[in-house]
């Protein structure tokens, strides 16, 4: 009675890390299925139009997506067999066979993820050349007019640039689960292992690379929401967000502080007329320039400079910090020890970088 207890025990786990290993199988077909759509899209849409035209050599956009190709054929080939196992909608699976059929898949996959390096470490420079070149008429004319097709669902050129860099750590993430629900002593967890092991090290260099992609993504995104902003060419290479948050500003006409919204830049602090920021709009107000020699960064809040203030703004001396260039210099201060913090260890990471 005991020993048949145990095996109905034992077939009803067996059962159920199956079932989930196919829960998991059936989301990386699907997400598959969106990835290769996507990627199809961005090389009909961006790539091959921004590719022919009109100087297109001189903008360096004739050979600056030339990885696109390569990863596009090589998440084909894998979608269409993954499609082979188990049918366009993942309904012919079976718990006996699809985890070890998926498992072959993904380890013959893995190796040849490493075309992914290219991507990752052209990042910055494609990002660099797609900025300058919307700055003519017959690229922003495509790209404008790409965000209105309904196969491109109004994402711009940055969105589908970053999708690549956020791919593999999916795969990472997907094959640990699979790992998890499979039996150890099973020949697929051998090969999902080994698989894993290929991913990971790419994964890690993609990881890298993600967080570096969404800051400069982040970056273009609040440039894009703030109203009456002068052109402000990035000073270094590209342009990444470090932080964000409201600071009370000095001002010095008043005596007085006054609440801003301030973003740091890797190479510009740039702060709004609002005090607060949800994603819409905001409303330029000044900026101060990182990116030369020539930037200034206290950590402190010289006495001498604040001598005419109100006592509200003395007593409160410690929470603040200075930043400046060549042609200006702005006092602010944070709402507490904390936030102070973290400006000024971001502030410094900035201005170490510069003089580095």
């Amino acid at each position: 009675l005991i020993r048949g207890h145990l095996c109905r025990k034992r077939v009803k786990y067996v059962l159920s890390q199956a079932n989930h290993s196919v829960r998991v199988i059936t989301e990386l077909l699907q997400t598959e299925q969106v990835y290769v759509t996507n990627l199809q899209v961005f090389n009909a849409h961006f790539v091959e139009p921004l590719s022919k035209v009109t100087g297109a050599d001189k903008l360096g956009l004739d050979h600056v997506f030339d990885s696109i190709g390569p990863i596009m054929a090589v998440h084909k080939v894998f979608k269409d067999n993954l499609e082979l196992f188990l049918g366009s909608e993942g309904k012919q699976a079976r718990l006996s066979t699809a985890p070890l059929q998926v498992g072959r898949l993904l380890r013959d996959l893995a190796p040849k993820l490493s075309i992914y390096s290219d991507f990752v470490n052209n990042y910055e420079v494609m990002i660099k050349i797609i900025t300058t070149a919307r700055e003519q008429k017959p690229v922003r004319k495509i790209l404008d007019a790409n965000l209105l097709k309904p196969e491109v669902k109004g994402l711009d050129i940055s969105s589908f640039c970053i999708m690549p860099i956020q791919r593999i750590p999916r795969y990472k993430m997907l094959i640990e689960d699979m790992i998890k629900h499979t039996d150890a002593t099973r020949i697929e967890y051998a090969i999902l292992r080994h698989a894993h092991t290929v991913i990971k090290d790419i994964a890690q260099t993609c990881n890298e690379g993600k967080r570096n992609a969404e800051h400069i993504q982040k970056a273009s995104t609040i440039m894009q929401c703030v109203k009456k902003c002068p052109t402000l060419a990035a000073s270094i290479r590209v342009r990444r967000f470090v932080h964000q948050g409201m600071l009370r500003q000095y001002v010095v006409k008043s005596n007085a502080l006054q609440p801003r919204y301030f973003f740091l830049f890797s190479d510009l602090l740039l702060w709004t007329n609002e005090s607060t920021f949800n994603g819409n709009s905001v409303t330029y107000r000044d900026h101060i320039t990182l990116g030369d020699n020539k930037g200034l960064f206290r950590g402190w809040i010289d006495l001498v400079k604040v001598q005419r203030a109100k006592d509200d703004v003395k007593t409160i001396l410690s929470l603040g910090f200075e930043v400046g260039d060549a042609n200006q210099s702005v006092l602010v201060f944070a709402s507490d020890e904390k936030e102070k913090q973290l400006w000024t260890d971001a502030l410094t990471d900035i201005f170490r970088n510069r003089t580095s």
